[in-house]
């Protein structure tokens, strides 16, 4: 008789050392449901259910759905593929002669690049651009003081990416590089900007918002929370005397859009309903302590355009995405007709 879904679910269960309390707590799903699985009267469970038990059983949801007698712990690698043959070549490339010398602008700006794309999901994009990237900050590092760093962070994200699409040899030969060639800090002392230029850069930034007439801010959620570059600049305007929670409202009544992206879903009735933490915090400082005419564009789902695990939410996605773009078109148009009045 062959394995049903629940037969492989105990089965990974018990190979990871975990009760059905334990499972449930650690993967979110109830323990009624995790129950009902393994005793076969449940043989319908969404595929976002069983990916969520997957990750604790560290397995993959295929496995659970479909079985894998080859599959021991952990999520296998893939195939090599003819996509990430450049990446392996510029890896295997020690050389830091090239035609052009990279500047360390250009070389920020492609990094800065690489970091967007990888937050997309523009994997195919991303394989044709890291290997110049890599050779770049690798001839860079010999010349400019700051190359160091930029290799670090191109390796480090070379590396998160193959990690993630499974290339496991590859992503190991990438942050083996990333720490071999780790700038030194050991004599490093970090400290905080000097009081004056810490006021110039406040000033700085309180100008900007002071002097506009219209705001965009678009932000993606990170970690069900703002990105931290995001949330230090918060803070930082926080601190600006005319802008913080003690000023005088200069921005009160202007208008602003909001544009936020989710991954996942995160609305009522959904496994992670509350777990945006992101909204209520941008719409609080924005709306309510800055006192802009805030109106929001959102779309979430985004990671099932490129997670094959959420194939079945791209119809969700997609109908998302459309509804966003329809928000900003009608935001955009209401702010340009004020910015014009």
């Amino acid at each position: 008789m062959p394995d049903t879904i629940g037969d492989r679910l105990r089965k990974a269960r018990k190979r990871v050392g975990l009760s059905q309390r334990d499972l449930a707590r650690e993967s979110g799903v109830s323990y009624s449901l995790i129950t009902k699985i393994e005793q076969g009267e449940r043989q319908d469970a969404r595929l976002e259910t069983l990916h969520r038990l997957a990750r604790v059983l560290d397995t993959t949801t295929s496995a659970l759905v479909a079985g894998d007698a080859s599959q021991g712990p952990g999520i296998p690698a893939a195939a090599p593929t003819a996509q990430w043959d450049g990446v392996r070549a510029a890896l295997a490339d020690t050389a830091t002669d090239v035609a052009e010398a990279p500047t360390v602008r250009g070389v920020q700006a492609a990094v800065d690049a690489v970091t967007q794309g990888y937050r997309g999901g523009n994997f195919t994009e991303l394989a044709t651009l890291l290997p110049a990237l890599i050779r770049d900050t690798h001839a860079l590092a010999d010349f400019a003081p700051e190359g160091a760093a930029l290799r670090m962070r191109a390796l480090t994200m070379t590396g998160r990416l193959l990690t993630q699409t499974r290339q496991y040899d590859l992503a190991e030969q990438a942050l083996d590089r990333a720490l071999r060639h780790a700038p030194d800090t050991r004599h490093a002392v970090a400290s905080a900007p000097a009081p004056d230029e810490a006021r110039e850069l406040l000033d700085r930034l309180g100008a900007e918002l002071l002097d506009a007439d219209a705001f965009l801010f678009a932000v993606p959620m990170y970690n069900w929370n703002v990105p931290a570059q995001v949330k230090t600049w918060l803070d930082l305007i926080l601190n600006h005397p005319r802008l913080g929670v003690h000023g005088d409202w200069p921005l009160k009544g202007k208008p602003a859009v909001l544009v936020l992206s989710r991954g996942g879903g995160y609305g009522p009735g959904t496994p992670k309903e509350g777990w945006d933490y992101a909204t209520p915090y941008l719409r609080r400082i924005l709306a309510e302590v800055f006192g802009l005419d805030l109106h929001v564009a959102e779309a979430e789902l985004t990671h099932a355009f490129w997670n094959p695990e959420m194939a079945e939410l791209r119809g969700l996605a997609e109908e998302s995405l459309r509804v966003g773009h329809e928000q900003a078109a009608e935001h955009g148009l209401r702010v340009a007709r004020l910015c014009r009045a």
